[in-house]
């Protein structure tokens, strides 16, 4: 093979010098874009970690807390019902104590498993609030549908069957739930709608647990 320069004679190239230097070029291209692609899952690793609570994989406390916003000012602009859901697991540190951490972490697994189960919209927000409690919030739903959720959730563990602890309130893991159900958003705040949640959990537990409460706002 021979290649001519701009000025002089013409000089003789192996197709080997050839071949390698296309090989060099093919392996940079490729290293390079393996690069990217690390970085690139890196980042949604990175991101991932940022918005999402990694034993529930619910949304964390901070990214719950944005979305509901969102969810919200949406709400309010379109002037559609909302409801918020305060759940928590029914006597958790007995359940702890009884079986270790590490059951503990598998129950907190399960309520997460049960609540991607029955809430399945797109717009449906849910995430660990913090231990074993949760949230979730809903937009442009009826109270009824709400309800029907609710008994769906308290459903849904009876048939999980997860033997609790010998002196808690009931013999099988359940969790107990705090509803607000809000007809019209326009005076409200996230922050008023968790704690009227919270209040209405508060009655679901003095009530004897493993069931909800919902509240009209």
């Amino acid at each position: 093979m021979w290649v001519a320069p701009v000025y002089g004679d013409r000089v003789p190239i192996s197709a080997a010098f050839v071949s390698g230097s296309l090989f060099i070029c093919v392996y940079a291209r490729y290293r390079l874009d393996r690069s990217v692609q690390m970085l690139k899952q890196t980042n949604d690793r990175l991101l991932k970690l940022s918005k999402y609570d990694p034993l529930s994989d619910l949304l964390n406390r901070r990214a719950l807390r944005e979305q509901s916003e969102k969810l919200l000012a949406l709400s309010k602009r379109h002037k559609v019902s909302m409801a918020v859901l305060m759940l928590d697991l029914d006597d958790f540190k007995k359940y702890n104590d009884a079986f270790g951490h590490q059951q503990g972490d598998e129950a907190i697994k399960i309520q997460a498993r049960i609540m991607k189960q029955v809430f399945k919209r797109e717009t449906d927000i849910l995430g660990r609030y913090g231990g074993e409690e949760f949230i979730i919030v809903l937009s442009d739903i009826k109270k009824d549908q709400v309800a029907k959720h609710c008994q769906a959730l308290l459903n849904e563990w009876e048939e999980a069957a997860l033997q609790h602890a010998q002196d808690a309130k009931h013999p099988l893991v359940s969790c107990s739930i705090g509803v607000v159900f809000a007809k019209s958003v326009n005076n409200c705040s996230i922050d008023w709608l968790i704690d009227e949640a919270d209040k209405a959990l508060y009655d679901a537990k003095e009530r004897g647990k493993a069931q909800f409460v919902l509240k009209e706002a």
